[in-house]
């Protein structure tokens, strides 16, 4: 030892060293290990399960999509639907209105022309005794009815 007089301290210092790598390995390393794997398997984990959130929120957000689509194509249908049977049921009344018009007007035509011919049966007879009664008094004798007889 006389070639290497610092060799026990050498020896003491490196078997130190060895001691204190197992000791802060199994009490230091180790758990900092395991705790540094943990939180990169949960890390891993929760960004796997963000990507499966995302994938599935995307699905849920195409088929809001596509059933809001749905819903304003069936608004829609609905809303031609119900304008064409208004404008359907509008020119059935206007059909209904306008025969009802038409028959009035007619109803009122034949009024019409039953009261002219009442009037003009009325004017005949009238204008008949009205010149009988003026040739009685031109003639200032009684005329018969008959109007050929004299």
């Amino acid at each position: 030892m006389e070639n290497f007089p610092h060799l026990p301290t050498l020896l003491s210092v490196g078997a130190a060293v060895v001691f204190l790598m197992l000791v802060l390995n199994q009490f230091l390393f180790k758990p900092l290990r395991t705790i540094i794997d943990e939180r990169e398997r949960r890390t891993t984990h929760a960004q796997e399960e963000l990507e499966a959130a995302n994938i599935l929120q995307a699905e849920r957000l195409d088929q809001i999509a596509n059933r809001l689509k749905e819903a304003r194509r069936e608004a829609h249908d609905i809303r031609d639907t119900a304008q064409r049977a208004g404008r359907a049921e509008r020119d059935e009344r206007m059909m209904e209105a306008r025969k009802a018009a038409q028959d009035i007007v007619e109803k009122a035509r034949e009024e019409l022309a039953a009261d002219v011919e009442i009037a003009h049966k009325d004017l005949e007879s009238e204008a008949e005794r009205l010149s009988q009664l003026i040739a009685e008094q031109v003639l200032g004798r009684p005329v018969g009815s008959e109007g050929g007889s004299n």
